[in-house]
């Protein structure tokens, strides 16, 4: 009904506008002549306009059709993306999940929906066992903490030395958490422009979860929440903390190699063994001195003021020390000529 009125509209404009608009000027005596001009013009004009206008909502309706044949595209997508991550072969859900990454990377809108899942099939694939890994030697653990400190903190071969967690499992949790970050590990996430609302707005979280042996190097880890969860004998080095909880935690023998762990809540987590060289912990949240005496903590390590000075801390620190340069040292081959 509305075209049609629309269509009449158009033709009486047509037909009758120029006397409308222009009557004034126009004798219908004299319409051969001059006036016939004018009508020409006003009519020209008018079907002009109608056809800039007609195709105005042609390419509206091409943009809507646009948009609903892409929102059915990425829905397509995101189902058998979903499909694949139920599969019972590993590899076929390995490429659900580069699928679901590929999918928040073209549509931005989908990455909720996106993180939803993940978050799911973290729980489902990771949920919490044995409160602690299998027993690795310290020897093995210090020499990997120090290949990673010559390597400039390269990521550590974890694996080699703990149970290497499932790879849909690592592949699910570093889409989740994103790809490493390469800025400075010292700086201070609160002295950035959105710094303090990218810690507080973050809601991935991956507590009472059994991520044992995962590689977090060089993470952003922001306010993610870590409380209950199985990180031993996980890598770290370098990753971003700030703000993360981590509270009761089982952290032993992670390697957190100047991790950067400003303001993270570390109230009850398990530090035993934990390399936590060059790591920045001046302003974690109920860290103890009891929890420092059974990490691997050095003097490039920053405590608050309280625990640093603390006899006992500087008596370990001195200990561990002087251990780690002995094993490595004995680790070396002897040169010969």
């Amino acid at each position: 009904m509305t075209i049609v009125l629309a269509t009449l509209g158009a033709v009486l404009l047509v037909w009758r506008g120029p006397w409308w608009f222009d009557g004034e000027f126009l004798s219908d005596r004299e319409l051969r002549t001059g006036s016939s001009a004018l009508v020409t013009g006003f009519r020209t004009s008018v079907v002009q306009l109608f056809a800039v206008f007609g195709a105005g909502i042609a390419l509206l309706f091409t943009a809507f059709n646009y948009r609903l044949t892409q929102r059915g595209q990425v829905t397509d997508r995101f189902t058998k993306a979903l499909e694949r991550l139920g599969s019972p072969e590993m590899y076929v859900r390995i490429g659900g999940l580069l699928a679901l990454e590929q999918i928040v990377q073209d549509a931005p809108g989908q990455a909720d929906h996106a993180t939803q899942v993940l978050k799911a099939f973290v729980r489902d694939r990771a949920s919490r066992g044995s409160d602690r890994s299998p027993e690795v030697s310290r020897s093995a653990r210090i020499a990997v903490a120090r290949r990673a400190a010559r390597n400039g903190g390269g990521p550590p071969s974890v694996a080699s030395a703990s149970k290497r967690p499932d790879a849909d499992v690592q592949q699910a949790v570093t889409t989740l958490v994103g790809p490493p970050a390469y800025g400075h590990p010292d700086d201070d996430i609160w002295d950035w422009d959105g710094g303090r609302e990218h810690v507080e707005g973050r809601a991935i979280d991956l507590s009472d979860l059994d991520l044992a042996g995962v590689n977090f190097h060089r993470s952003d880890l922001c306010g993610v929440r870590f409380d209950g969860a199985n990180l031993s004998q996980a890598s770290m080095t370098r990753s971003y903390l700030q703000g993360a909880n981590m509270e009761g935690a089982n952290l032993t023998g992670a390697l957190m190699y100047r991790a950067n762990l400003n303001r993270a809540r570390l109230k009850n987590a398990d530090l035993t063994d934990a390399y936590i060289d060059g790591a920045d912990l001046r302003n974690a949240y109920g860290l103890t001195v009891e929890q420092v005496l059974v990490a691997e903590v050095t003097s490039r390590t920053s405590l608050p003021s309280r625990i640093a000075q603390d006899p006992r801390v500087l008596a370990h620190t001195a200990e561990v020390e002087k251990r780690i340069d002995e094993e490595f040292n004995g680790s070396l081959e002897p040169f010969e000529p």
